[in-house]
């Protein structure tokens, strides 16, 4: 058989008995939307030479009946069953294909609409069914390599929707999530089942709301709960105070005189501590030994959560030191928050995640998939729609060269990961900060500003820039730039301008003042700044991801304006022929997908 092509009803029971009857194989490796495992047990027991069968699937589309859970671990434990899965939050997978062995060697080959369930026979599906090694190579050969793309990684352990976390004393009171988005609604009702958690979904979807309800649960459960909410900058601190301020939750900051911790000592019952991480690390042992003496609950909140990578061994004796036997507190919390948690430096993330207990301790949604489901289910939406507008920049033949030369150290570096540690993606960072420093893209992006200085004389916007010196010289150039109106203004808003200049930048910007600030990184996390007409992308060396912290500052949900658009401005790069760059990828069609 070379080709055979199939419409109808039955065609996977059809194809399963091809497979493992008729060519005898013993090894069956399957992606699949849905997967019914008890058609993998049924599989086992009719074809008893059957050595595994391979799952890859979506983490939420696992199902199993009650009665079938114990022979289900059993194949589990024995490896005849490998299940790898993704969250449909991070990535959806759709596709139907089906790949035969025998011995090792290939031996059939299935793309369809069929799924792996007993249902999909009474469905009406279509089948195209090849012998051929080459057609059964190529319907796997690109997922491992979407997947690095992507930078996605498959969970080994059981999904959720197999093997339940069971905790009835801990299930979330309904009070708790009233009022709030459905997603929030999740994400409280997933956290009350465990003592760690991550919470990596957009920008703009109240991730400190999420955390001010979590406080509220566990100051219910125990009065006698300390938290202590760990950040990145002073902006920050103030945020959250207003922020505590608001729910009635007394919140002392720490500083590093101590000051202010005699207050909280005086009655710490549900209060709340809030310092900065580099504060924290240096004191936290005094700290916790005046907390220890009162016997309380104890919840840690890392906002901002991926600026820990540069003090991983501070949190990591931290997590040790509260969770080591004998600890005075009686149950310990860890709640991080962030919008990626993403680095080039990829063991540092690893770290991190395994530090809070493994993947399944990670509700993550991408943006996509919040656009495509989470963002429809409110009355409102929580996220504006997007206008993606893409500026190619094509790198000439000497850049595209040297382009290659930098991402062949990238991949050799790559294997060297665990021997040479956190320098291990330098290559990684050298390239980005060489594809984003091309002078022919400031000249693209200065193109564009002359062409549509119109747009960027109403509303807000915000020009992400890799360097200080283009900042300067992008501010100068708009503000001289025919048609820029004069009453408009244009601050660099970086970490080399003095505080007070900052202040009135930022003062100006929200009262509709000033009209574009150029920022290298400052303002891409920590800013809840209103209504912001769009934001021009020129990326990072920070992360392949940071857009997404970028565009969080323009996609914020605008009540008073139901109908408004976040414009989207970004610099793309490609090769010399037009086809954007692997490293841009990911970003370019996540935008292009969801965008109006």
């Amino acid at each position: 058989m070379d080709f055979e092509f199939k419409q109808g009803l039955n065609l996977l029971n059809y194809l399963l008995d091809l497979g493992f009857k008729t060519r005898k194989s013993d090894e069956l490796e399957c992606i699949s939307y849905n997967v019914n495992l008890n058609l993998a047990i049924r599989l086992f027991s009719e074809y008893p030479h059957i050595r595994k069968i391979i799952f890859h699937a979506n983490s939420q589309n696992f199902s199993i009946s009650t009665e079938q859970r114990g022979q289900l671990l059993k194949l589990i434990e024995s490896e005849k069953i490998v299940i790898n899965h993704i969250s449909r939050n991070e990535l959806c997978i759709h596709s139907k294909v089906y790949r035969f062995k025998k011995d090792g060697n290939f031996t059939l080959g299935a793309i369809t609409s069929a799924n792996f369930s007993e249902n999909s026979n009474l469905n009406f599906e279509s089948m195209y069914i090849s012998e051929r090694l080459d057609f059964i190579e190529d319907l796997g050969s690109g997922v491992a390599e979407k997947l690095q793309l992507y930078e996605i990684k498959e969970k080994k352990s059981l999904p959720e929707s197999i093997v339940q976390i069971l905790d009835s004393d801990r299930k979330i009171d309904k009070r708790f999530v009233e009022g709030l988005w459905v997603h929030q609604q999740a994400i409280l009702e997933w956290l009350a089942l465990r003592r760690k958690g991550i919470v990596n979904i957009p920008p703009g979807c109240g991730k400190s709301r999420i955390a001010i309800r979590y406080i509220q649960y566990l100051f219910n459960r125990n009065r006698k709960t300390t938290v202590i909410i760990l950040v990145p900058t002073i902006t920050l601190i103030n945020q959250w105070k207003q922020i505590l301020k608001n729910e009635g939750i007394d919140a002392f900051e720490v500083d590093m005189d101590m000051n202010n911790i005699g207050q909280y000592f005086a009655n710490p019952t549900e209060k709340v501590i809030i310092t900065l991480y580099s504060r924290f690390f240096e004191k936290y042992p005094i700290i916790l030994q005046k907390i220890s003496m009162f016997k309380p609950d104890l919840l840690t909140i890392s906002d901002e959560c991926h600026n820990l990578y540069s003090s991983l061994e501070d949190l990591e004796r931290y997590y040790s030191q509260i969770l080591r036997s004998g600890t005075p507190f009686k149950q310990s919390y860890f709640l991080s928050l962030s919008a990626t948690i993403d680095s080039f430096i990829q063991e540092n993330v690893d770290r991190f995640i395994a530090l809070n207990g493994g993947e399944q301790n990670r509700f993550s949604i991408s943006i996509p998939s919040f656009y495509s489901y989470w963002n429809n289910l409110n009355k409102t939406p929580c996220l504006k729609p997007i206008m993606y507008q893409p500026l190619y920049y094509n790198l000439s033949l000497s850049e595209m060269q040297k382009y290659l030369e930098l991402s062949r150290f990238v991949g050799i570096e790559s294997q060297n990961v665990t021997l040479q540690g956190d320098n291990s993606f330098d290559a990684a960072i050298r390239r980005a900060q060489y594809v984003r420093g091309l002078e022919g893209s400031y000249k693209i992006l200065k193109s564009y500003i002359q062409t549509h200085i119109e747009a960027f004389n109403r509303g807000n916007t915000i020009i992400f820039v890799p360097t200080h010196e283009f900042a300067e010289e992008l501010r100068t150039f708009l503000v001289n730039t025919k048609g820029w109106n004069p009453k408009s203004s244009a601050y660099v808003y970086d970490s080399k301008k003095s505080d007070m200049y900052l202040q009135h930048a930022l003062e100006q910007f929200k009262n509709n003042l000033g009209f574009c600030l150029i920022s290298e990184i400052m303002l891409s996390e920590g800013f809840d700044i209103p209504v912001i007409s769009r934001v021009v992308l020129h990326g990072s060396h920070k992360s392949q991801r940071d857009w997404i912290q970028k565009i969080g500052r323009a996609i914020r949900f605008d009540p008073t304006n139901e109908s408004s658009l976040a414009e989207v401005i970004d610099l793309v790069f490609c090769n010399p022929t037009g086809k954007v760059l692997p490293i841009e990828e990911e970003r370019y069609e996540t935008l292009k997908s969801i965008s109006k």
